[in-house]
């Protein structure tokens, strides 16, 4: 199982990496209250050093920090974390199942045989998230529930070997287990607090008292997992979105926030050996409206340098008509195009930096005196004296087109007709 925590967190400086290390705080979402009424859900580790606590409003949290950035997170940019952290586990398995945003279990079996060790396999998976941005906790045991527990028990990678579960996961809290709120009551009722304590119930006279929730969580506590597992199916379209704070009006810091999401989304890319087919940039304006940008490369690539270069190039020609708020980046997935040069022939330039020259020049000279080469017909002026169509051939006289540059000509006639030249 791996297990990114604080997401939103995560996500928002993922997006924008100035934030690391600066006291920052993400509201709660999906609530319909103003921004000083909704409570910190999450907090950096800058933040917490100066006792500002998950639960706060924004008022109590600023008493105590006045320099704290509170930010609420868009769905999309928590949505593009969540499907990186996705595309880091697909690199080991195809198997990969969603259980919640941030929480996502794979099917390693065939994978273990690569690595040393079960914690080998651990850190190759958490050093596969922190390539694209992600700090993740991994958890390796015998089922997808008991993979979630795992991951949730340390701070790095935990293994649990088969046959150990009930005497590891005895001595933690039962909120490891994830209970709902009210079966989580019900447990506080009856004195329940570690995981030893339910596993040393009966389960004939748990499950009729406290429902079928607590019988799955009585044969977790015994290492006992048999949820069943179905892996999610394969996307071909990546996204990034980016939400600003302030508005844009500008091509230059534009170019550097778009430049950065860019390198994260052929990131992801490459993590699984596929590259860009198509690219779609989505400008949010502000007020409202939206501008959009279309690349499609001659060939799937991903050189994140030359899309960032064509996208310029294209802002260049039609810029947005209003200040931006926020962008959306699209790839359409391909596989990843190799090109075969000859032995003992000249160098041939790669189709995207063929496009790309070919945009650079359109953005010098004009879109409409660029293109491809084509063969132009000659075609003379006529010389005066050409007889018209439809001239008698026995009263037309023979006339020479036009040389350039002229050439010298001796001509013999014989009645007012040439005969040597």
């Amino acid at each position: 199982g791996i297990l990114a925590p604080d997401l939103p967190l995560q996500a928002l400086i993922r997006a924008e990496p100035d934030l690391a290390d600066k006291p920052l705080a993400v509201l709660a979402g999906g609530s319909q209250d103003s921004h000083a009424h909704k409570l910190l859900a999450h907090v950096s580790p800058a933040a917490r050093k100066r006792l500002v606590r998950p639960g706060m409003t924004p008022v109590q949290a600023r008493s105590i920090l006045p320099s704290i950035l509170i930010r609420e997170v868009a769905p999309g940019v928590v949505h593009a974390a969540h499907q990186a952290l996705v595309d880091a586990a697909w690199r080991f398995s195809p198997n990969v199942q969603t259980l919640e945003p941030g929480t996502i279990v794979i099917d390693l079996r065939g994978s273990t045989f690569l690595h040393p060790s079960r914690a080998a396999l651990g850190n190759a998976l958490q050093t596969a998230c922190e390539r694209l941005g992600l700090h993740a906790r991994i958890g390796i045991a015998g089922g997808p529930q008991l993979a979630r527990v795992a991951a949730r028990m340390g701070e790095d990678v935990t293994v649990i070997p088969p046959g150990l579960e009930p005497s590891i996961l005895a001595p933690h809290s039962l909120d490891l287990l994830q209970p709902s709120e009210g079966l989580a009551n019900r447990f506080a009722l009856l004195g329940l607090t570690l995981i030893r304590d339910l596993a040393r119930l009966d389960v004939r006279t748990l499950e009729p008292r406290l429902g079928r929730e607590a019988a799955i969580m009585h044969a977790l506590s015994r290492g006992i997992d048999d949820s069943p597992f179905t892996p999610d199916r394969p996307q071909d379209l990546f996204e990034e979105s980016v939400a600003f704070d302030y508005t844009i009006d500008r091509l230059e810091p534009l170019s550097f926030l778009l430049g950065a999401a860019i390198k994260r989304l052929m990131a992801r890319l490459q993590t699984r050996s596929l590259a860009c087919a198509r690219l779609r940039l989505v400008l949010d304006l502000d007020p409202t409206g939206r501008h959009f940008v279309t690349l499609e490369p001659p060939t799937p690539h991903d050189d994140h340098r030359a899309l960032l270069t064509l996208l310029r190039l294209s802002l260049d020609q039609r810029p947005p008509p209003g200040p931006v708020r926020g962008l959306t980046l699209s790839a359409i997935s391909g596989p990843i195009a190799h090109q075969q040069a000859e032995l003992f022939a000249p160098p041939v330039m790669e189709p995207l930096a063929a496009a790309t020259l070919i945009a650079r020049l359109q953005a010098l000279a004009g879109f409409d005196r660029v293109g491809d080469a084509a063969h132009a017909r000659f075609q003379p002026a006529p010389a005066s004296g050409v007889p018209p169509t439809g001239t008698n051939r026995r009263t037309a006289r023979l006339v020479l087109r036009h040389l350039s540059p002229p050439l010298p000509l001796s001509v013999v006639t014989r009645d007012d007709r040439p005969m040597i030249l």
